[in-house]
């Protein structure tokens, strides 16, 4: 099933794992659901521990799926169970990486663009309930 898939893919991402990725659970995110996600991942203590960055675009996934051009905001922060967070270089498995769609769009952000650094988010995985 396409979901056990993305579970193992999961697996082997939390195995390999990198300093510059960080996960947030339910517990973080709080329960205001028209809140924009990108703030409420932004003011996560799992995220804030991290000194990561995000900036004006981010590949998304969700259960495993990637959703080229999906702005993570339009999801709603209390239908998310966990969310992973991986800068440049923070998902040494490369399984986002591999699974994203050759030349397709990330999705905004709403943010200001930044320089690209190895601090600043590239994927997000969302989970959802």
């Amino acid at each position: 099933a396409p979901l056990d898939h993305a579970y193992d893919d999961f697996r082997i991402r939390l195995a390999r794992r990198r300093p510059a990725s960080t996960l947030v659970p339910r517990s973080e995110l709080g329960t205001e659901p028209r809140a924009r996600l990108v703030d409420v991942i932004r003011s996560s203590p799992s995220f804030a521990r991290k000194t990561l960055r995000i900036g004006d675009m981010v590949c998304l996934f969700i259960n495993g799926r990637p959703r080229p051009g999906w702005s993570l905001n339009a999801m709603d922060p209390t239908a998310v169970e966990f969310v992973e967070v991986y800068a440049f270089g923070g998902d040494e498995s490369l399984t986002l990486q591999e699974q994203w769609p050759k030349g397709a769009e990330c999705g905004v952000t709403g943010l200001p663009r930044i320089q690209r650094g190895r601090d600043v988010v590239q994927w997000v995985a969302l989970w959802t309930r």
